[in-house]
């Protein structure tokens, strides 16, 4: 019973000394792992880090890809290619990955001039600027003389060094500024428009030219001639069939003498002439 006692105590210390063993070794194991983790992550953090360092060194400090070129492609050239240039803020050589697409279009849509725009970064070093421009064919006075281009805009107010050759349009100042008109008197610009179109295409129109079409809501639409100033009142509708009458019966108006203030079609079949001393 001695023998058996003590075999047992002995199997008891072994197996406890045992256990101790197998557990160090678990505790060394999962010491190693969380050191490899630890390792790991840093590694990764350092990769990254580079990586980053790499990538602002190739945008920022020695750029691999630069602009080399800008294309400029305008719908009806009425801005020249160097002055959009200007307008982007973007020059040769340039970072291409550190120009912001979005800022290039925001500097040019502040121009008024400008109505779209849409660019391009192509890789390696290009970057491609379309832009179409609002076209001027009238200048209109409300609170100021603004360019309205044919479809009605009124898209900038004209400044010193603007052109003015173009048909001042009158009648609207009660719509005191471009929104206003705009929203109100939409489709009576829209009409003035196509009166100034019908009349410049017209025979009279190529020799008189004009200087100003007025719009009266009772009297409809009359044209001030450039040359020759007189004034042609075409009224509400036939434009091109009043200018027709008008070609064929003003050598005879002429030889009447003296300056002619005005032609009156208001009266539905009939022209009225009107000379002056």
């Amino acid at each position: 019973m001695r023998c058996e006692k003590i075999f047992m105590m002995n199997l008891f210390e072994n197996n406890k000394t045992g256990y101790k063993a197998g557990r160090g070794a678990r505790d060394f194991r999962r010491i190693v792992a969380q050191v490899q983790r630890i390792s790991l992550i840093i590694i990764l953090w350092l990769f990254f880090i580079m990586l980053l360092y790499g990538s602002y060194v190739i945008v920022f400090v020695k750029p691999y890809f630069k602009v080399n070129k800008i294309a400029v492609s305008t719908e009806y050239g009425v801005l020249s290619q160097s002055a959009v240039i200007e307008m982007a803020g973007i020059k040769e050589g340039d970072p291409i990955l550190a120009v912001s697409v979005d800022e290039i279009k925001k500097r040019l849509l502040s121009n008024p001039r400008i109505e779209k725009v849409v660019v391009h970064r192509k890789l390696p070093g290009t970057i491609w600027i379309y832009v179409k421009e609002y076209v001027p064919v009238a200048i209109i006075r409300l609170d100021g003389f603004y360019y309205v281009d044919e479809r009605g805009n009124i898209f900038k107010k004209v400044d010193g060094n603007d052109r003015r050759d173009y048909p001042i349009i009158t009648g609207f100042e009660d719509n005191a500024n471009p929104t206003t008109a705009q929203e109100k008197a939409k489709d009576e610009l829209l009409e003035a428009l196509q009166v100034i179109k019908v009349y410049e295409r017209s025979y009279i129109g190529e020799v008189y030219g004009i200087s100003e079409l007025n719009y009266n809501p009772d009297r409809g639409f009359s044209v001030i001639t450039l040359k020759e100033p007189m004034e042609i009142r075409l009224g509400f509708d036939s434009y091109r069939e009043k200018l027709l009458d008008l070609q064929t019966v003003y050598p005879a108006v002429r030889l009447e003498g003296g300056r002619v203030l005005y032609v009156d079609f208001g009266t539905r079949g009939k022209v009225v002439v009107k000379h002056g001393a």
